[in-house]
């Protein structure tokens, strides 16, 4: 890796777009640019996490390599161009990656220095890269400490080593949970604490604390907050009618949740039968899934 002089902000716990580290490829003579190898190299290699978007796919490896295929419409894939690939294609370059993620049309690496690469569709400001540039090869904010990432289509949420958590991107309907509904193109400060779970979907985010308390914020126009109402929340508002949560999962517009005792719980749309119930809920419901014993 060859790291760039950080320029910091002292006003707001904000990165702008000079702090940026970018991977050094393994072949000098073509500098930041990725080297394709053939897809038999996947073959026999053993994989410890996928992840879709919407064209795209992304693999990590258990050696903390990464392969990517599929559409690169917008650079989604991080290969210095915009090229698609039918076949797995390696990201060749001197970095060992321990996490992966998605959005629509963007992706996001986790390096096991803490380092998050980002790449992709920036339209709303998702990349945290201060600016709505979408861009074609992998590059990072100066986001130390990263150790996880959550994104939806138009809004990222990172959280870091010492528990805080950033966002940045779309935030029409105070899905950031800044308090707010001004749009972030560098990662902010959230005002929510011990999380140890994040969760969003599209135009909201859900926080779950060590104390198993639920925070939500966001849109909720379809009651997928599970507040008991259909009022979109820009400030963070606790989720006081489900407890013992041991996973989340946000649809554009429906959350389940998992509890410690094997129960699934749903509340939002349910236009499509996305959670099997009828009508639409603004609660979150047991669906009757019998726990095995």
């Amino acid at each position: 890796l060859v790291e760039k002089t950080p320029v910091r902000t002292t006003s707001i716990e904000e990165y702008t777009e000079q702090e940026t580290y970018e991977l050094e490829a393994l072949d000098s003579t073509t500098s930041k640019e990725l080297v394709d190898i053939v897809s038999q190299e996947i073959v026999g290699t053993s994989i410890s996490k996928i992840v879709t978007g919407r064209l795209h796919s992304i693999a990590l490896t258990t050696d903390g390599n990464v392969f990517v295929c599929g559409d690169n419409s917008s650079g989604q894939l991080g290969l210095g161009d915009k090229v698609a690939r039918n076949e797995w294609t390696k990201l060749n370059y001197d970095a060992n990656f321990i996490d992966i993620a998605v959005g629509s049309d963007s992706s996001y690496l986790i390096s096991d220095n803490g380092i998050l690469f980002v790449a992709g569709l920036n339209s709303s400001g998702q990349l945290g890269i201060g600016s709505k540039t979408s861009i074609n090869k992998f590059i990072s904010p100066n986001t130390n400490d990263v150790v996880k990432v959550y994104a939806s289509n138009t809004h990222t949420i990172i959280k870091c080593r010492d528990g805080k958590i950033y966002a940045t991107g779309k935030n029409s309907v105070g899905q950031l949970g800044l308090g707010d509904t001004a749009e972030r193109t560098s990662f902010t400060a959230v005002p929510v604490y011990n999380s140890t779970k994040i969760a969003v979907g599209e135009g909201y985010t859900f926080s779950l604390t060590y104390d198993n308390t639920l925070m939500a914020v966001g849109e909720n126009s379809y009651g997928q907050l599970g507040i008991g109402s259909t009022v979109d929340q820009t400030d963070w508002i606790e989720v006081d009618n489900i407890t013992d949560i041991k996973d989340i999962q946000c649809g554009t517009y429906h959350t389940l949740v998992l509890t410690n005792d094997g129960k699934v719980y749903a509340t939002g749309k349910n236009s499509d039968s996305q959670f099997g119930l009828s009508p639409s809920l603004s609660t979150f419901t047991d669906l009757g899934f019998e726990a095995k014993q």
